[in-house]
């Protein structure tokens, strides 16, 4: 029986490269290794300087990699939010945009490479985070900056059933949901898609016994139907984002079930209540973006809301505000500009417990005296943080340390994007300081460039 058993454990998997995360980084990711070859067309950039730089450094229709891009990268003024080689690759993608410009790309994507063995392992349908956002949920930036090389947003279906123009409108998270899943289908990656969660990844140092290849990782996990798997790869592609675990408050309570930690669970929460009488407010905590979709999650249920922050300048170091109403709106409110009888706001209160019993938030004063208030629901919004607990060692912060995408982000080597104290592992997107869809583009070029330079035999 137990020899049965043995014969019947499936052996693990050989891929080139496994992906960790299936959202917009890990699919342009497998688009790249497909294939694809992001190749310098010599269109005129509107940007002289650049434009000059472009041309001394490149020749048309040869790949983009040809040259140092973090080199050529130098000449762009930074910006939070992204790397160097983010913003260069996507000043090619889309040039002037920033300045209302609209010019023909740089880029063009030719398809002129074997692709290589590779799976993109993620733990929802493709699109990683933007399977989970509220989906009524309006997107920051333009649809055109959330779309992915081969497949325009306002040519998709879902871009046309959005009404979705060629200069880009800002669309539903549901939309972006249905692009990203709509990507896969159309642009041949369904096959390297893999629905599951990676729970362990360790080194190794040794060949694949059926095709001799060299092996540096083992990664195992479980699929969405709680099947093993274990896969034996050269490398591996950190795409997974720093949303998975939203971050927590530490305080008594946190836990109940009435206590959400994002705004999809607060409306499913809200729209589960059967009474129409409250039993307080809906408690807010949080100062950024997603407390003040939080706040309006609760107004479309038609809650009043208690919303505590910290500091008293509102959302304008977030945004720039008059292109975005709906946030001018909560905005006003923080700041006092406005008023509304089912909003209250506090920056001088925090939320110090909950109590279980009594549906009670307790609050605290700046000058420790503690007040009671009842509540409908709580919604901690105060950021989420990437989960690496898989990784074999902790300390790959840019400062030593756990890496912390705020304070120590991974320390990444920015032209190859491989981790500096992690040989043969990769970080893109979101972990490797590309806060935005339009700038994972240069991190994915550079991390596939570097895999593909050396041979996989």
């Amino acid at each position: 029986m137990k020899d049965n058993l043995l014969s019947s454990k499936r052996p693990p998997i050989y891929k080139d490269v496994v992906i960790i995360g299936n959202g917009p980084s890990g699919l342009a990711m497998s688009y790249l290794l497909s294939g694809h070859v992001p190749v310098y067309n010599g269109n005129s950039h509107p940007d002289p300087i650049l434009d000059t730089l472009l041309r001394s450094n490149l020749r048309p229709g040869l790949p983009v990699t040809q040259a140092d891009l973090l080199t050529l990268a130098q000449c762009l003024e930074g910006r939070n939010g992204a790397t160097p080689v983010g913003l260069l690759v996507d000043a090619m993608v889309r040039p002037g945009t920033d300045a209302g410009l609209t010019a023909a790309p740089l880029l063009t994507w030719n398809t002129t490479r074997p692709s290589l063995s590779h799976v993109v392992i993620g733990r929802d349908r493709p699109g990683g985070t933007w399977q989970k956002i509220d989906g009524k949920t309006l997107t920051l930036s333009s649809s055109s900056w959330m779309e992915l090389p081969g497949l325009p947003f306002h040519k998709s279906d879902a871009g046309r059933l959005a009404d979705v123009t060629e200069d880009g409108v800002r669309v539903t998270a549901s939309t972006v949901g249905d692009y990203y899943s709509e990507y896969v289908q159309k642009m041949g990656l369904l096959r390297y898609q893999k629905r599951g969660i990676v729970t362990g990844v360790s080194e190794h140092d040794d060949s694949d016994e059926d095709n001799d290849r060299k092996v540096h990782w083992v990664v195992e996990g479980h699929d969405h139907r709680g099947r093993k798997f274990v896969y034996h790869s050269k490398y591996i592609v950190l795409a997974c984002g720093t949303n998975d675990s939203p971050n927590r408050l530490g305080i008594p309570g946190e836990d109940l079930d009435w206590v959400k930690h994002n705004t999809r669970d607060l409306d499913a929460y809200l729209k589960s209540l059967r009474s129409t009488v409250e039993d307080g407010p809906v408690l807010i905590v949080g100062s950024g973006l997603s407390s003040c979709d939080g706040v309006m999650t609760a107004q479309c249920h038609g809650a009043s809301v208690l919303h505590l922050y910290r500091g008293h300048g509102g959302l304008a170091k977030w945004l720039p505000l008059t292109s975005y109403p709906e946030y001018h709106k909560v905005h006003t409110l923080m700041t006092g500009k406005a008023t509304d009888r089912n909003y209250a706001g506090s920056s001088d209160l925090r939320l110090v417990g909950i109590d279980s019993n009594s549906k009670t938030a307790i609050l605290e004063d700046g000058k420790g005296g503690q007040h009671c208030q009842r509540v409908t629901a709580v919604a901690i919004l105060v950021g989420a943080s990437a989960d690496l607990s898989f990784l074999p060692r902790w300390d790959l912060g840019f400062d030593g340390g756990p890496a912390n995408s705020k304070s120590n982000p991974l320390d990444v080597n920015l032209s190859t994007y491989e981790l500096n104290r992690l040989p043969n592992a990769y970080a893109i997107g979101p972990l490797a300081g590309d806060t935005f869809v339009r700038h994972v583009l240069g991190g994915v070029i550079a991390a596939s460039s570097h895999i593909l330079e050396t041979p996989t035999t």
